[in-house]
């Protein structure tokens, strides 16, 4: 009987084992790699590019696991009269629903795609909004207005509602194209707006918790969107400053912003890129529309990269060119 116990404990100690090695992803050391499964990204695709769409908008997923084969399925479609640019949409990733709000044509219109369904709505009352961020079931974004920059809810009509009073001066109310602003869930869910140089945090009732100036460079600097590094609380943010493109990482917990690189030559657009964190295997995609340089019309390139704390950290791992245009890239 003892030895029986002892063959029974001995194997589903092993099975346990086992199980936790096929279904974890690599760890923060790279001292044990174990098999990466997450690797179903979403976004929006339009074919043809800037100069030409075809007037047809989908709502995709990869299928794939190497990036460098990606495998995109069309979950929706719709039409569209509209050029778009990538910017960061906002998820909710328990019902497969992306939210693209279309900064560059005013700021007034959203997409929202399911599996089954893209619905494009007028934002109410009629103002400019961006940086969606999806927290708590609840989809905000900012609302700029002359009198200043205001925390919204949006629900599912595209009504919205403002949370508290203005969080800052907005200077950007007369520009209609471009994005103006970057938004991302911190880990304690409020909410983190970058606009311009000047980073907030915000609580979901639009209270001002903070308010960072970053002043990281002696020259100008651009950065073209956010995303949350999980394992600090900080910041991944593409950078473009005197011809020079880069991924940096920001750490704010001293009370200013502490900016380090993490791939010092990338050739990404900065009026058009967005970033997408997947914590299986620390990696970070950028995604980019055209290349920015001699004004070259290439329509959309997806890089993985290796982050801190990656066995390769800092390293461009594969990329993929698509023939379409590839908007609002999502995990």
């Amino acid at each position: 009987m003892k030895t029986k116990t002892f063959k029974i404990l001995k194997r589903n100690s092993f099975i346990i084992i086992l199980a936790l090695i096929l279904n974890s992803c690599s760890d923060d050391s790279g001292n044990t790699p174990q098999p990466c499964l997450d690797y179903n990204f979403y976004g929006l695709q339009i074919g043809g590019n800037w100069s030409n769409p075809t007037g047809q908008i989908d709502f995709i997923k990869n299928t794939t696991a190497n990036l460098a084969n990606p495998g995109i399925q069309v979950l929706s479609s719709a039409l569209t009269s509209d050029n778009l640019y990538s910017n960061r949409p906002a998820f909710d990733r328990t019902n497969e629903t992306l939210y693209f709000i279309d900064e560059f044509n005013g700021g007034q219109k959203m997409y929202v795609a399911t599996p089954s369904v893209i619905d494009e709505i007028n934002i109410s009352p009629s103002a400019s909004y961006g940086a969606p961020v999806y927290v708590g079931n609840q989809l905000y974004a900012l609302e700029f207005d002359a009198s200043g920059i205001y925390l919204c809810t949006i629900s599912a009509t595209g009504a919205a509602v403002r949370q508290g009073a203005s969080i800052g001066p907005n200077e950007f109310y007369n520009d209609t194209v471009g994005n103006k602003a970057y938004g991302v869930a911190s880990l304690s869910g409020s909410l983190l707006f970058l606009v311009d140089h000047q980073l907030y945090n915000v609580s979901t009732s639009g209270a001002v918790l903070s308010s960072i100036f970053a002043n990281t460079s002696a020259g100008y600097a651009m950065y073209s969107d956010i995303e949350i590094d999980p394992e600090t609380g900080g910041l991944f943010l593409p950078k473009s400053e005197n011809g020079q493109r880069s991924i940096v990482h920001w750490d704010f917990t001293s009370g200013s912003v502490v900016e380090s690189t993490i791939v010092s030559n990338i050739d990404f657009n900065p009026e058009s890129v967005n970033l997408a964190y997947n914590n299986c295997g620390d990696r970070l995609l950028v995604l980019s529309n055209g290349t920015y340089i001699n004004n070259a019309q290439e329509n959309s390139t997806v890089w993985e990269l290796e982050i801190p704390n990656s066995p390769n950290s800092g390293s461009i791992l594969n990329s993929y060119s698509f023939s379409d245009m590839l908007l609002g890239l999502v995990y």
